[in-house]
């Protein structure tokens, strides 16, 4: 059996689970079985995280303290997360009702309207959104 195919033993913190603490991006190792349970909560709570799992017995944070793209990776899981920090604050102080789905269309829209407005910006074809 080679190392891809051994079942990580118990307590190895194979996982490293990017999410806010306290309107912070963060990172934490867990286990499998915790990293993935936390992951879930974010999930139904409409929250914003990433989950990394490491395919051997190793500890993750050993591999995140010798790997630098991992830690690249982490790193830009980490800004997603504080991107979606940023907006939830923002349609929350515009008092923006709580519903996801509102929420992901307003996200859409505001998304396609800086889109158009930068390619209006660069194409300088005289376009812009007043």
């Amino acid at each position: 059996m080679n190392a891809i195919n051994k079942p990580i033993p118990a307590g190895i913190k194979s996982c490293i689970l990017v999410h806010a603490v306290d309107g912070r991006a963060e990172h934490s190792f867990m286990t499998a079985e915790q990293g993935h349970a936390a992951f879930d909560e974010i999930q139904q709570a409409n929250g914003c995280g990433s989950i990394f799992q490491t395919d051997s017995a190793d500890d993750a944070k050993l591999i995140y303290d010798v790997s630098p793209d991992l830690r690249n990776r982490v790193a830009e899981a980490k800004i997603s997360v504080r991107k979606h920090i940023e907006w939830k604050a923002a349609l929350d102080r515009h008092e923006v009702p709580t519903d996801p789905q509102l929420r992901k269309s307003i996200y859409r829209a505001l998304q396609d309207i800086l889109d158009q407005t930068i390619s209006s910006a660069i194409l300088s074809n005289g376009r812009s959104i007043q």
